[in-house]
């Protein structure tokens, strides 16, 4: 293999980021939850699990990979092809009619624990005879997508959906990830990492003289140009702190089938209840929450090609706790979202994003390592008091697993440093599911809190146009 078809299989800054800075304290995989009727009262076992997966296995080829590593770590990782069998690529859980919080409890556990890409880049867990959350006497499956977020970033969870369970047979195909190898190519990689550092270390000297000459000249330029404030120079957050390995989840499903003429985007009205809940909640503690942000990813789309799978960056967007109405604070955050949005695809945003691709792994993992520790010890202040991802599988979603119908589709986001509370948005057809993950070390009482974002959803739909029919579903 020539180093041009290597640098194919080799992973892009973005998604080596995901590799690399995932740890057993700090998992970087996306996960999500598919729940199906079980009405027949079969339980389907570990064979039947492993059967539904090997029907499956020509739609899914291209995930059929795991990272090597260059010798020494001299350049970026790659991908090799890795065949495993379905029996490899799950995890069966019988669960003899445990209740739906207890599983949800065992899904926490599982994210907790990162995938060994190393050796395969994807997995399932199968939890079979699951009490069913809204009728204690019947049964449901629930399958647990464990994805690298090497390889895979959360737009592409319906088309994988589709590929497991979807009865049109689609190959699943992933935008941004490159072909993988054949076999490792160590003598490859090793050459292409000097020769890269090399490159790197000549350009440099040119834009350090480069720098100097910017510098004479701003200096005779007026001072009185204004600045933006960093984020990090806000007041203090109220989720601050390492989350650390322990986590809840708690499931809302609020009704959106009551919308009538709806003005704004479920992301929006999404945000302006979580703005309501965590208001209310760390009120209730005493602890009022004044100019909270969150984080929310915005797809770059083909302007981000060189990103390759993750092509992704953040808005950080005011949760405007100082409105009041609950359709005013809906509009505020529309607005707010918006002008983010715009701010974090920028042709500046882009082009920086781009440019971080030239600088060579080992100092990339010298600074993510150096970055860690200061997390650890405190040091690191995160722009945002919580995050909220946003998924749409669209309409179709004829879903099945052994003659089980879809029920609904939960989203999972991991924790990060210094924010102990994410939420994950999921809508398939007429189900839509929120996911709620904490740290119990930062939000000790997640029932209370999910109890709250399910009256703030309930308050947002009705001042924005829908009737109040209902709170929803909870799990």
């Amino acid at each position: 293999m020539s180093i041009r078809q290597w640098r194919h299989a080799r992973l892009t800054w973005a998604d080596a980021a995901n590799y690399h800075e995932s740890k057993s304290d700090r998992p970087t995989d996306w996960s999500a939850f598919v729940v199906f009727d079980e009405r027949d009262g079969a339980i389907r076992g570990p064979g039947d699990a492993s059967a539904h997966l090997r029907s499956r296995a020509h739609l899914l080829t291209v995930l059929d990979r795991r990272i090597v590593e260059a010798p020494g770590r001299l350049d970026y990782p790659y991908w090799v092809r890795a065949q495993l069998p379905p029996e490899e690529r799950i995890e069966y859980h019988e669960w003899a009619g445990g209740s739906f919080t207890a599983c949800i409890d065992a899904i926490a556990d599982l994210c907790a624990d990162p995938l060994d890409v190393r050796r395969r880049a994807w997995c399932l867990h199968v939890f079979v005879a699951v009490s069913d959350p809204d009728d204690p006497g019947a049964t449901v499956t629930v399958v647990v997508l464990q994805v690298s977020h090497a390889v895979m970033a959360g737009s592409a969870l319906p088309a994988f959906l589709g590929a497991l369970f979807g009865a049109d047979g689609q190959p699943l195909r992933v935008p941004g990830l490159p072909p993988a190898a054949a076999r490792p190519q160590h003598i490859t990689a090793a050459v292409s990492g000097v020769a890269r550092f090399a490159r790197w270390y000549l350009r440099l000297g040119y834009l350090t003289l480069g720098a100097v000459l910017v510098r004479r000249a701003a200096s005779a330029r007026s001072a009185d140009a204004p600045t933006v404030p960093s984020p990090a120079a806000r007041p203090a957050a109220v989720l601050a702190g390492a989350p650390g390995p322990d986590r809840v989840i708690r499931i809302v499903r609020p009704d959106l089938g009551s919308l009538v003429g709806r003005t704004y985007t479920v992301t929006a009205m999404g945000l302006a209840a979580v703005s309501l809940a965590m208001q209310r909640y760390f009120g209730e503690r005493g602890r009022p929450v004044v100019g909270a942000h969150v984080a929310v990813p915005v797809a770059v789309g083909a302007a981000g090609a060189a990103l390759g799978v993750n092509r992704l960056t953040a808005a950080i967007v005011p949760l405007c706790t100082e409105v009041a109405d609950p359709r005013d604070r809906v509009a505020a955050v529309a607005d707010a979202l918006a002008g983010e949005r715009r701010v974090a695809t920028s042709p500046e945003v882009l082009h920086r994003l781009a440019g971080a691709g030239a600088v060579p792994y080992p100092l990339y993992r010298r600074a993510a390592d150096r970055r860690d520790r200061a997390a650890a010890a405190g040091g690191f202040a995160a722009p945002a008091e919580t995050a909220v991802t946003s998924v749409d599988c669209g309409a179709d979603t004829g879903w099945t697993y052994h003659g089980g119908t879809f029920r609904f589709v939960a989203g999972i986001q991991s924790l990060r440093p210094g924010m102990g509370l994410v939420h994950s948005f999921s809508r398939a057809g007429e189900a839509f599911a929120v996911t709620v993950m904490s740290s119990p070390l930062l939000m000790p009482d997640l029932d209370r809190y999910a109890t709250l974002l399910e009256e703030a959803f309930a308050e947002v739909i009705e001042a924005t146009g829908g009737r109040r029919s209902g709170t929803g579903s909870r799990g």
